[in-house]
């Protein structure tokens, strides 16, 4: 276990998989962000439709989907590791979210960065690793990451998929 303060201890940045962010709008203080994914009241009260790029509906990330990758970032912060959740917006294509995640990366100012990085969120990752302008990063875990592609889509379009 590592000690010392969060500056002087490795970095390590966790990327969610696909709706694995809170998406929303963004709105003037002191009112708080309104959450549409994942709002269980906006679903019930049909707001996703605002969540289509289409629409035009200012959506940005809000932060990470605490229920999924708060127990990630404990267990990591318990064995010495500063340890920031990194939200992306999961309705853009691969390339628009690496380019953002190699900004990111590039800003980052307290030295090397490690990935930990969950299924889609492992595709960002390797685009982003990919690009010139991506900053210092020592290693990348990517867990579950549909290297080689996934069914589920396909699945979910045809009506198979169990969930949908």
């Amino acid at each position: 276990r590592r000690t010392g303060t969060k500056d002087s201890l490795p970095h390590v940045l966790v990327i969610p998989g696909i709706l694995g962010s809170q998406l929303g709008l963004r709105r003037r203080r002191p009112l708080p962000d309104d959450v549409l994914w994942v709002d269980p009241l906006d679903i019930q009260n049909g707001r996703l439709p605002l969540l289509d790029p289409a629409v035009g509906t200012p959506v940005v990330p809000l932060g990470v989907v605490l229920f999924s990758y708060l127990r990630l970032k404990l267990y990591l912060r318990v064995r010495g590791f500063a340890v920031t959740l990194y939200p992306y917006d999961w309705r853009l294509g691969i390339e628009a979210a690496a380019a953002a995640l190699a900004k990111a990366l590039r800003n980052h100012d307290a030295g090397p960065v490690s990935i930990v990085a969950h299924s889609m969120g492992g595709l960002v990752s390797r685009a982003a690793l990919a690009l010139p302008e991506a900053g210092r990063v020592e290693r990348a875990v990517l867990l579950g990451t549909p290297n080689l592609g996934a069914l589920a889509p396909l699945q979910a379009l045809r009506g198979t998929y169990p969930v949908v």
